[in-house]
């Protein structure tokens, strides 16, 4: 079985190499990766050779790199291909050899610091040969690899308390510690990213807008590769992850045994989302998704509740269709995507990049599949996987299932983290690959998520159990999601991942507040409790601050996040909105009873007397300075994303605007009557919307850049 394995690995391996070796020409002196720019007087060069591996003379009739459309390029300003010599002669004897020189001048204020293209060299009898180029403007290790820290190193942390707890060499303390310093050193990577990314990089600058990227030849056979890269989308997701992951080790471990597995699945899972949200590749996104499912899933049913093996049996249902659903999409669109070139040059049948992907206009090119146009089936299986995930109406139960069972920790990372990868999946499949399908599927979109807002607040109204209730109220801020989403505008994106990152942020503080809740007295049933405001007024304070951050008062993180969405939704799907809007007094509604049946009035009396509570004289303790050190920095964080909301806007809002674009591009009238340039002379009285739009998109990208030829 092992041979077998090999043996098809080693065929995927070599396949595009196969494909491409009945040439006359190659490209000599190149690496495994093709070749790299390396800096040379403010500039970098490389130099390859082109090399007659014929037994006749051969003739190149072209030889340039690959530079995408004006509207969507491959190549930042400034790269320049010529041979070495200088001669006009492009004749090669048998075993002859001709260097080409390759260069990048970029001008001090340029966006872009880090490509991949290719280069391409053309004989007359159509023989042609493509080598792998790579530049990084970026000198520090740090800047090169700064992606594959902030995954690799959660993971490794996870594999050294694994080995720790095995070996049992270090206290449950310690082990508690190493995590900390793990989670820490992953915040600080994502806090460092944050300080070095450039929120002005657009498509315009090449490389699909992505910076920092990272690439690794994984199974070129299958078009798969390890490709990392951030934009103003992910970025911001990713920075929650990180935040996310130290928050839930601050708030400890319920278990009394095996510590070591609970902070490595904490850890694993982590690693797991930042790969999914820097995921470049779709193959390597839906892998990274299903391994931080499957590393909550473990934690939930190790050390969840009474009921976590039903909470798991859900958790597992519901996310093998999503990630089910979506990786059928990836699979067939991979494969009518056509021959694509990888990292070294090579050729593969099929590819998961999304920058490839979204070159392609899959409308235009008929797709059918059983007779339905192809883009309305793939966009619906991709609204079936966000819906399941975020979650959404009618499949929304699950969350609150999970969240009864799940430990504080893998609470906080599946509601607040896993389940934005439902409004990823929509913004960067949804508007980058499928925009048609976007536009339309907005509707159904807005309409799914106004539904779960009214579905999961009449609910929450009845809820008794807090946890659950938890749940309903992160259904409702994941309507929010879907609704800015369905206005398929610049605004819509911002406002969705604003509202995710809330999201993120104040599930984590009520997860965290009712979890050392459910530490003192083993329940959150509101039936039960009462009054806690007289023992307990620090929970209190903050736990009303969390409350009114939900419901989005001003000068909170929910008030930007479900006033974007709101706003945003208003042109496009004015019922929609308007109904969202209104529905915010259920969800006032739903979160004034749970706080006032909480926090006011008096406490039971069988709390006195409870085995709980008489180690504390009949009192509710009061929050410990380090359950303080968990909750404070989610509070602090909340008020000031409400306070100044520019901090994360101006990181999301050239991508934001990339995104919408695709989904909404210049109409023909438009593009002419903002264009004089543009106008038709009187003997063309027609003039192409493509070619049009491209002149336009040259246009933009010689304003951003001035020294563009």
């Amino acid at each position: 079985m092992r041979f077998c394995i090999a043996c098809f690995v080693a065929f995927m391996t070599l396949l595009p190499g196969i494909a491409n070796a009945q040439t006359s020409i190659r490209f000599a002196d190149a690496g495994a990766h093709g070749i790299e720019l390396v800096p040379a007087g403010g500039a970098f060069e490389a130099t390859v050779s082109i090399e007659n591996v014929s037994s006749k003379p051969v003739r190149l009739i072209g030889l340039d790199l690959l530079r995408g459309t004006e509207s969507l390029p491959v190549l930042p300003v400034g790269v320049t291909t010529r041979f070495v010599d200088g001669r006009s002669s492009r004749r090669l004897p048998p075993g002859g050899k001709k260097d080409v020189l390759v260069r990048w001048e970029p001008s001090p204020d340029a966006n872009m610091r880090e490509w991949y293209g290719h280069l391409v060299a053309t004989t007359e009898t159509d023989d042609i040969a493509v080598v792998g180029v790579r530049a990084e403007a970026r000198e520090s290790t740090l800047h090169r690899h700064v992606l594959s820290g902030l995954v690799l190193l959660p993971l490794l942390g996870a594999l050294l308390l694994f080995v720790l707890g095995r070996a049992r060499v270090a206290k449950p303390a310690n082990l508690r510690r190493v995590a900390l310093g793990v989670s820490g050193l992953q915040l600080g990577l994502g806090g460092w990213l944050y300080s070095n990314f450039n929120p002005a990089v657009s498509v315009l600058d090449g490389s699909g807008g992505f910076q920092f990227l990272e690439r690794m030849s994984l199974l070129p056979g299958l078009g798969i590769e390890l490709s990392l890269g951030v934009d103003g989308v992910s970025i911001v997701l990713v920075l929650l992850t990180a935040f996310l992951s130290f928050v839930a080790i601050l708030l400890g471990a319920r278990a009394s045994s095996r510590q070591h597995v609970y902070w490595a699945l904490l850890l694993a899972a982590s690693s797991a989302l930042a790969t999914a949200f820097l995921a470049v590749d779709l193959a390597l996104f839906t892998i990274a998704w299903a391994a931080a499912i499957g590393a909550l899933a473990s934690g939930v049913g190790i050390f969840g509740g009474a009921q976590r093996r039903r909470a798991v049996v859900k958790l597992a249902s519901i996310s093998a269709l999503a990630i089910g659903s979506a990786a059928f999409v990836f699979w067939y669109l991979s494969g009518n995507a056509g021959e694509t070139l990888l990292l070294d040059g090579s050729t593969a049948q099929r590819t998961f990049s999304v920058v490839e992907l979204t070159r392609i206009d899959w409308l235009a090119r008929g797709l059918t599949i059983g007779g339905v146009n192809a883009v309305a089936v793939m966009y619906s299986l991709v609204v079936l996987a966000a819906v399941c995930a975020l979650p959404l109406a009618p499949v929304h139960t699950w969350l609150s299932d999970v969240l009864a069972e799940a430990p504080p920790g893998f609470a906080v990372l599946l509601a607040g983290g896993a389940t934005h990868v439902g409004g990823y999946l929509l913004i960067r499949v949804g508007y980058a690959v499928l925009p048609a399908g976007t536009l339309w599927g907005a509707a159904t979109v807005g309409a799914l998520g106004l539904a779960s807002i009214v579905w999961a607040s009449l609910a929450a109204l009845v809820e008794n159990d807090l946890r659950r209730l938890v749940g309903q109220a992160s259904v409702v801020q994941c309507g929010f999601v879907a609704l800015s989403l369905s206005s398929s505008t610049g605004a819509g994106v911002q406002g969705a991942v604003a509202q995710m990152l809330s999201h993120g942020l104040v599930v984590a503080a009520l997860v965290g507040a009712l979890g050392f809740i459910h530490s003192r007295v083993e329940t959150t049933r509101l039936d039960e409790l009462g009054g806690l405001a007289k023992d307990m007024p620090r929970l209190a304070v903050l736990f009303g601050v969390v409350v009114l951050a939900s419901v989005g008062l001003p000068g909170s993180s929910g008030f930007v996040g479900q006033w974007m969405s709101v706003a945003s939704a208003m042109p496009m799907n004015p019922g929609l909105a308007i109904g969202a809007a209104a529905s915010l007094v259920l969800l006032g509604a739903f979160h004034w009873r749970a706080f006032s049946r909480l926090f006011l009035g008096n406490i039971p009396e069988t709390w006195t007397q409870s085995r709980h509570l008489e180690p504390h004289g009949g009192r509710f303790p009061e929050l410990r300075d380090s359950e303080l050190s968990a909750l404070i920095p989610l509070v602090v964080a909340i008020i000031l994303v409400g306070l100044h909301p520019f901090a994360v806007l101006r990181l999301v809002a050239s991508s934001a605007l990339d995104h919408a674009e695709r989904v909404h591009p210049p109409s023909p009238t438009q593009l002419v009557k903002t264009h004089p340039m543009l106008k038709a002379p009187a003997t063309q009285p027609f003039i192409p919307v493509d070619e049009v739009r491209e002149a336009v998109c040259r246009e933009r990208r010689r304003a951003r850049h001035p020294g563009l030829g």
